[in-house]
């Protein structure tokens, strides 16, 4: 696979928009019955628009970045089970991440009630406050998710579901 991305952001306040230029990838997916494993990697050129006044150190021009992901997932006749691991790695001060999800639902007619726990990290926190001058964004989430499905039609849902927060925790450090 090769290609790009361009998509605008609200998560990170320094950056309004970024690209994933000259993206290149691998795409595994392998079936045993009822499960299913899938591996992916990915390596792109990273640029962004900053905001005014964030220094191009950051995120300077191509900075090379690379995303790994892998999954295991069963669908049976009622009940399902999936669950991915995905880890990002940019090489620059802009955080690395590393999320995880699991998932369970089950089958009633139309109606798929589901349960989802998920955990979301930043992973090179020590790398990033050894830049003095610095402010590293750190952050760590676990969270609960519950909702319902209703399957209209093939390819056509409606859905409800609440997130609980189980923990969250958000640091700003200046070394």
């Amino acid at each position: 696979v090769y290609g790009g991305s361009h998509y605008s952001t609200d998560v990170d306040p320094a950056i309004e928009s970024i690209a994933l230029d000259d993206m290149m990838g691998l795409r595994y997916d392998g079936y045993w019955g009822l499960w299913r494993f899938g591996a992916s990697y990915t390596q792109a050129d990273v640029n962004a628009n900053l905001q005014d006044g964030v220094p191009d150190i950051i995120l300077p021009k191509n900075t090379p970045g690379s995303f790994v992901g892998a999954g295991l997932f069963y669908e049976g006749e009622h009940f399902s089970w999936q669950s991915e691991w995905v880890c990002q790695k940019v090489d620059a001060l802009y955080h690395d991440e590393e999320a995880f999800y699991t998932s369970v639902s089950y089958r009633v007619s139309n109606w798929v009630p589901y349960l989802t726990y998920g955990e979301l990290r930043t992973t090179d926190d020590d790398r990033r406050k050894a830049t003095p001058g610095y402010v590293v964004e750190s952050y760590f989430q676990k969270s609960l998710t519950a909702g319902v499905r209703y399957d209209f039609y093939k390819n056509f849902a409606l859905k409800a579901e609440g997130v609980h927060l189980l923990e969250e925790q958000n640091s700003d450090r200046v070394s």
